[in-house]
């Protein structure tokens, strides 16, 4: 049988590198892929550890198209946070399991683990990462790229208005739903007050179809939901605004309504609030869940229960109805709708200012309404669900 480049693992070694912030289990004896430059590249991962915990010297360590295109927080976040558990910096230890390169002697793919020390059970492992590198070979020095755009490369592109969108078979892109989606982003500019957003739209299979393409062989959050998605703030131009969906389709105005609301929220912005207002301007993740569908299900569950809406502002109380719905977005949906219909984009911006703690005072008073009557109000407009 004929070999080609075959990439063995070999057993577990530690090697002595100059500040000794990785481990590493590439042996060249057992290994039939002999990695050129491997010292050099595993210098420039180590010190990518190094300096860990100042973002900013992180972001230099790569290419500058990359810096362009991603910015600071795509980029350098999951080397960033890799010490962030119990306070302990050194807790998860980075292993790079393997190295290969995809152009001989120019660019490498890395795979890292990042493994903890005392491996309790069920949290040896944090996250499986992947991270491109480039070998300089005039200088002998590596930066390094991210691996979503390796992982790209054979998508298809398209922009349609000002949505930049990937998605992996052209067959299946719909561009009926991204011009759909290009309208919904023009109507939130007109109701926000706020310039049309350029975002570039990644359209996935599943959780899992995301993950890998930001990189993650594995990660806690892939085991989460099977559909869904996520938004992230990128570099520049479209990627600016980035828009991961797990839902195989090319419309989910949910999270692009997150971009807007962002523009009046801040730290002590509550869930209810952000992920209300998001409910109600775009439903959720799959088709079909409109906030309509959400208030439908919420008032059958108010009344089988006996609830008290107002008693779930706070999101350790809240809970999920079924398997699409909860009480977090449809309890704020709701209020969302009755705040806006009220007092409009104004209303919501008061609404997006207030603490958790303090989001039934007001509530009441952006309402005008006594705090002892803000649950009869509530229910009397979910009652038209």
């Amino acid at each position: 049988m004929k070999l080609n480049k075959i990439f063995l693992f070999s057993i577990f070694i530690f090697l002595n590198l100059k500040s000794q912030h990785i481990y590493n289990n590439i042996d060249n004896k057992d290994n039939l892929n002999i990695v050129p430059h491997k010292e050099i590249i595993l210098d420039a991962v180590n010190d990518l550890f190094t300096i860990k915990n100042n973002p900013n010297d992180l972001f230099k360590q790569f290419d500058s198209q990359s810096q362009k295109r991603w910015g600071r927080s795509e980029l350098v976040g999951t080397i960033y946070k890799s010490g962030w558990l119990r306070d302990n910096s050194e807790y998860f230890k980075p292993t790079v399991l393997g190295i290969i390169d995809l152009i001989p002697s120019e660019k490498y793919y890395i795979k890292l683990a990042l493994i903890s020390n005392d491996h309790p059970q069920g949290n040896s492992i944090q996250v499986i990462y992947n991270l491109i590198a480039n070998y300089d070979s005039k200088n002998k020095k590596v930066n390094f790229s991210k691996f979503t755009d390796w992982y790209i490369r054979d998508w298809y592109s398209e922009q349609v208005g000002n949505i930049l969108y990937y998605k992996r078979n052209k067959k299946t892109f719909s561009e009926q739903q991204a011009h759909n989606l290009d309208e919904f982003n023009k109507e939130l500019s007109e109701k926000f007050g706020i310039p049309v957003k350029k975002i570039t739209y990644f359209s996935c299979v599943d959780a899992f179809d995301v993950y890998h393409l930001k990189g993650f062989d594995y990660a806690p959050n892939m085991f989460f939901a099977r559909h869904g998605g996520l938004v992230s703030y990128g570099g520049e131009g479209s990627y600016e605004h980035i828009i991961y969906s797990a839902n195989d389709n090319e419309f989910y105005p949910h999270e692009l309504s997150h971009f807007y609301i962002d523009e009046f929220s801040n730290n002590d912005t509550s869930r209810l609030a952000s992920e209300g207002i998001a409910t109600y301007l775009g439903g959720s993740g799959k088709p079909g869940l409109t906030y309509q569908h959400h208030l439908s299900v919420l008032n059958n569950f108010v009344k089988q229960n006996n609830i008290k809406i107002n008693d779930m502002f706070i999101e350790s109380k809240m809970k999920m109805i079924d398997s699409d719905v909860s009480t977090l977005y449809s309890i704020g949906a709701l209020v969302a709708k009755i705040i806006y219909e009220r007092n409009g984009i104004n209303g919501w911006k008061e609404f997006l200012l207030l603490k958790e703690s303090s989001l039934h005072k007001g509530i009441s008073e952006i309402l005008n309404v006594k705090e002892s009557d803000l649950n009869a109000l509530i229910l009397s407009e979910l009652n038209k669900f």
